[in-house]
């Protein structure tokens, strides 16, 4: 059975030593140009980007080797913290697959990406326990 679908979309990409998964909210602390002004745009134009696990490399400097596959994030929550970095709550919520990527000319790694329809064992955010707020909001919205 295929479980991906047809659309792709061009999506800001987060390449990261961790996963994650829909469902569940990942911390981040951003202090990189290109990511404070990915969060910038994702906040004012409400879209997501994503996250994908490094598979040879770093998370700071240089664009690392990653895995093809990662989760769109959206941004649940944010604030300055006292040390002066950006502090972000994100909700995981589709899974995708990178089918083409680049770096632009601000070190931003892009990619075209295709989103894979949900488990049939997932259960959806909006019959779970997932609290109030803006990652609720959205995901009930996508339905």
């Amino acid at each position: 059975m295929n479980d991906m679908t047809s659309a792709t979309a061009t999506t800001p990409l987060f390449p990261l030593q961790t996963v994650l998964f829909p469902g569940t909210l990942l911390p981040l602390r951003i202090f990189e140009a290109r990511y404070l002004d990915m969060i910038s745009a994702s906040l004012r134009s409400s879209r997501p980007f994503g996250i994908v696990a490094i598979r040879i490399g770093h998370e700071v400097g240089t664009t690392p080797d990653f895995f093809p596959f990662g989760t769109l994030a959206i941004v649940e929550s944010f604030d300055q913290g006292s040390d002066g970095l950006l502090h972000v709550s994100v909700l995981g919520t589709n899974r995708f697959r990178v089918e083409r990527h680049e770096v632009q000319p601000d070190s931003l790694l892009v990619a075209d990406i295709t989103h894979r329809r949900a488990s049939r064992t997932t259960s959806h955010p909006c019959r779970s326990r997932l609290p109030e707020g803006t990652a609720r909001r959205y995901l009930c919205s996508q339905r």
